[in-house]
């Protein structure tokens, strides 16, 4: 049976490299306008393995797909930001070629090589063991921090994933170890989807991207795939092809299957073609933002009534960590932050988040929380706020710690049966248009009415306020 969390599956080749947009730019995006070429090509994907633990396999019959490429560097980029392989690769597919040689090699190579590398052993980093090196001193003193946030940001989530820098400096490419380069002016960072056997694709682009966006390319170099490229898209968003950029020689998108330009970057995939278990992610990292690739400003993808906006790529979700933690199977033994207190996962503890302060950390150690008052599991049944409570996000507060959850009481209210004063149990906190609110401990009851509280104005100020609180 197939888990609700298992990674994306593709037929593009894992030798690819995802590259995404700087993030230099505006709300509407920075996409270099690109002279594309749009053909038709025939994957023949076979044997596909749809769970490693299970053993259980399917044959999946050869499908076509339009798309639009440019060459970056001899490489053929599909997708908008897929490293297909060499033109010639790429050509070599395209219906009704008649090089059949050429054609047949590949064909080979992507039968061996086309799939989501879960669960396919060969494709992914042995043990989850993730080995590095810098081009040169200069790129590692350019792009360090925001690399060492980029894999924090994995590594909290996914206790056994590991990083090492193997301490060398080359721009020499070799097998195993993938090469960072920091690059500016590009527009874009790059990475190959899966741990490259292709030597020649064993690299990260590192421009202005930014800890999210190296986050982003981890995620490819880990094995997950574009989030919006689900059969099921539509049933989220609405894709806007009048905003979708010409190219630069002016060709119009013609979105659908029988795209053109750019508007082939919008494809998704068929169900033949792929199997993409669990629910979609609107907010994955994996995900384009509503403004990729836009002419004018104005949403590319609009999500439906009820869907959240796609976020520019930040933190992965408990969703693309669980699709990783499904690639490595064999030693995932949990997410960090999902709530779920894991033991054999070296976890000390698990709050439901990945933030410092709170008691426990990003990455589920024990620690001395900066606030008396502990916070809240925002997962309904794990949270263990009264009933006269609510387990409210700190989004709001101007010095509260943004991200934390904690036990709110009812306007008016404060905790029962509590010295007002007693800030290991109630404080209030720096928050604009929230002062007269009350937190408390989970489990404590709010029944107690505040002294003089009025409706939109400071009440409540018997109780403490907690100038900084996670």
């Amino acid at each position: 049976m197939l888990r609700s969390s298992t990674v994306i599956i593709s037929f593009l080749p894992l030798l690819a490299t995802s590259s995404l947009i700087a993030s230099n730019y505006t709300n509407a995006g920075y996409n270099p306008v690109l002279n594309v070429t749009t053909v038709t090509i025939q994957l023949s994907p076979g044997i596909l393995s749809l769970n490693g633990s299970n053993s259980s396999y399917v044959t999946i019959a050869p499908v076509t797909q339009r798309v639009s490429y440019y060459v970056e560097n001899g490489i053929a980029i599909i997708d908008g930001d897929v490293n297909f392989g060499t033109e010639e690769e790429l050509l070599a597919l395209t219906v009704g070629n008649q090089r059949r040689s050429a054609e047949a090699e590949f064909s080979d190579h992507l039968g061996k090589r086309s799939l989501s590398i879960f669960p396919y052993a060969g494709n992914r980093w042995p043990g989850g063991v993730v080995r590095y090196k810098w081009d040169s001193q200069t790129s590692k003193d350019a792009r360090l921090t925001d690399w060492t946030e980029a894999m924090k940001r994995w590594t909290d989530r996914l206790l056994f994933l590991t990083f090492v820098d193997v301490g060398t400096f080359s721009p020499t490419l070799v097998a195993g170890i993938i090469t960072l380069r920091s690059v500016t002016g590009t527009g874009s960072c790059s990475s190959p989807i899966g741990m490259a056997s292709n030597v020649l694709k064993n690299y990260i682009k590192l421009d202005n991207c930014g800890p999210g966006g190296y986050a982003h390319e981890i995620g490819h170099t880990l094995g997950l795939f574009h989030e919006q490229q689900r059969p099921d898209r539509d049933a989220y968003m609405t894709l806007h092809c009048e905003n979708v950029r010409d190219d630069e020689n002016g060709v119009p998108a013609v979105c659908g299957q029988n795209c053109q330009g750019l508007g082939c970057n919008f494809r998704i995939n068929s169900v033949t073609e792929s199997d993409w278990a669990g629910a979609y992610d609107v907010l994955s990292i994996m995900h384009y933002s509503m403004y990729e690739f836009s002419k004018n400003g104005q949403p590319t993808l609009d999500p439906l009534p009820g869907i959240p906006h796609p976020l520019l790529h930040s933190f992965p979700t408990l969703t693309d960590s669980r699709r990783v933690c499904d690639v490595y199977w064999e030693t995932c033994r949990g997410v960090c932050g999902d709530g779920i207190f894991s033991p054999n996962n070296e976890e000390e503890c698990d709050d439901g988040n990945n933030i410092d302060g709170d008691g426990c950390s990003a990455n589920c150690k024990k620690e001395t929380p900066a606030c008396s008052v502990a916070t809240c599991n925002p997962q309904p049944g794990f949270n263990d706020c009264d009933i006269t409570t609510s387990c409210i996000s700190l989004d709001g507060a101007s010095k509260a710690g943004v991200g934390q959850h904690m036990c709110a009481c009812r306007h008016g209210f404060r905790a029962s049966g509590y010295s007002a004063n007693d800030k290991s149990v109630q404080v209030r906190l720096p928050w604009a248009s929230q002062q007269g609110r009350v937190f408390v401990k989970p489990g404590v009851a709010c029944n107690q009415l505040c002294d003089s509280w009025q409706l939109g104005k400071d009440g409540c100020t018997e109780v403490l306020e907690e100038e900084m609180c996670y």
